[in-house]
């Protein structure tokens, strides 16, 4: 009984991050916020709020040791990949539709002026096309 009792306190605060990776509430909190794109300053201030007096220097300071660890950082990266796989896999095919004409239009904007509207948009259709 004395095992499981230090097994729970040793697990209080903290939260599972993907594969097994502990990582305090405020250790996950910091790594979601920085895989959504905040910076490792303001995602520090939010994590732990009493940052928001310090200089920012220190703020810095502390985010960056913070994110250098390889359990956060593996996290970070983890949660990054989620969100790549779930924006993707999670777009309707209009939406997919939309997202490739958008790029071809930007690419043949970019690259090849000359192109007509027409041809940009047999473009984005031929790339459905392959990826159906």
């Amino acid at each position: 009984m004395a095992a499981q009792g230090r097994a729970r306190r040793e697990d209080a605060g903290y939260v599972r991050g993907g594969e097994g990776v502990r990582l305090t509430a405020q250790q996950e909190f910091f790594a979601r916020l920085v895989a959504e794109g905040k910076s490792q300053s303001e995602a520090y201030r939010q994590a732990y709020p009493k940052a928001q007096k310090w200089k920012p220097g220190n703020v810095w300071r502390r985010s960056s040791e913070l994110s250098a660890k390889p359990d956060v950082l593996g996290r970070i990266e983890a949660i990054r990949a989620e969100l790549r796989e779930r924006t993707l896999w999670s777009m309707e095919q209009g939406e997919f539709f939309e997202l490739m004409k958008s790029l071809c239009r930007h690419i043949a904007e970019t690259y090849w002026p000359h192109l007509t509207p027409e041809q940009v948009q047999e473009m984005a259709e031929s790339f459905v096309e392959e990826g159906a």
